[in-house]
């Protein structure tokens, strides 16, 4: 089997330039904070997870508390509740953070860590790195932004992330990934390469590079799911409601249209007939007129002739008498 080329640190240095030049406005989810028992704490919800839901978590548990102390005998379940659904690790973050701090109080008596933060910075991380439950994420975290530390926390999302971009070679572990990054990064710039990596990370978690024991993938949560589901039913519901609004007006639409041009037709037809009928109206009594006038001339031309008969009658009577009388004188 030909063996993997490893990458060279000018290559690594190259790489990794180009990766933080993706990340834009990488903002620290607990911004301010530098109480090395607070940043202990928030680096364990932050570890392997997304940082505004970290920074969520962190809210309800000192809305909860009296004091940080409270945490280290709280029972698991309480800490499933902090969480909230689609946490990956849960337990396994309840337990190892539950261990810690008790790591911490059966050596200061007190969860306080101000002490051992105030000390040497490499005693420091001795001291995060064994304690139980500890991860070097978590101590890496703790020892760069609670005291300092030229630091750069990597955990399994961050560590895909390296490999994929070419950072790391693809047989790294989380520990050489570690010591590779404190070589290409200086102290100055631990924080802000922490946190532009936390952002890339996240953007990553779905779609793991490599497949590292006890990688889980995050979930999303019941609630989300649930009202991501809720909000596919109300809109489908609109979409229907909406389709059957549309159908209804186009419905309305195409009767009113049919009943106006109906009505529009009738009233067309209604001022045609007056206007079809009248020129036969008036050409019947133009008719009628003229047959009259025509009886009237006809009257006109036989009256002359009756009288001319009666004339001609007249005379016939007047000559017979004449005719007669003569013959009588004449006897």
């Amino acid at each position: 089997m030909a063996k993997t080329k490893k990458i060279s640190a000018t290559e690594a240095g190259k790489a990794l330039k180009r990766l933080l030049g993706k990340a834009k406005n990488a903002e620290n989810p607990f911004p301010g904070v530098s109480d090395a028992t607070q940043v202990l704490i928030q680096s364990f919800l932050v570890w392997e997870w997304n940082g505004a839901r970290a920074s969520s978590t962190w809210a309800r548990m000192v809305e909860d508390v009296t004091d940080l102390n409270e945490l280290r005998v709280t029972v698991v379940d309480d800490y499933l509740e902090y969480f909230g659904g689609g946490c990956p690790r849960a337990e396994e973050r309840a337990d190892r953070l539950r261990a810690t701090l008790r790591g911490v109080f059966h050596r200061e008596h007190s969860t306080d860590l101000s002490g051992p933060a105030g000390g040497p910075k490499k005693e420091f991380r001795e001291y995060l790195d064994s304690l139980e439950g500890m991860t070097p994420f978590v101590a890496a975290r703790t020892a760069l932004i609670a005291a300092s530390s030229h630091a750069v926390p990597v955990d399994e999302r961050t560590l895909r992330l390296l490999v994929k971009s070419g950072v790391v070679d693809p047989d790294a572990t989380i520990e050489s990934a570690s010591q590779t990054m404190s070589r290409l990064v200086t102290a100055a710039q631990g924080l802000d390469t922490h946190l532009a990596l936390q952002m890339l990370s996240e953007k990553e978690r779905a779609t793991p590079v490599v497949d590292l024991p006890g990688t889980v993938a995050e979930e999303p949560t019941p609630k989300k799911v649930k009202a991501s589901s809720s909000k596919k039913k109300v809109t489908a519901k609109a979409a229907a409601k909406k389709s059957e609004e549309k159908k209804s007006a186009a419905k309305k639409a195409a009767t009113k249209k049919a009943a106006t041009k109906k009505a529009a037709t009738k009233k067309t037809a209604a001022k045609k007939a007056p206007a079809t009928k009248s020129p036969v109206k008036k050409a019947a009594a133009k008719k009628a007129t003229t047959k009259k006038s025509a009886a009237k001339k006809a009257v006109a031309k036989k009256s002359p002739a009756k009288k001319s008969a009666k004339k001609s009658a007249k005379k016939s009577a007047k000559k017979i008498a004449k005719k007669t009388a003569k013959k009588s004188t004449k006897k």
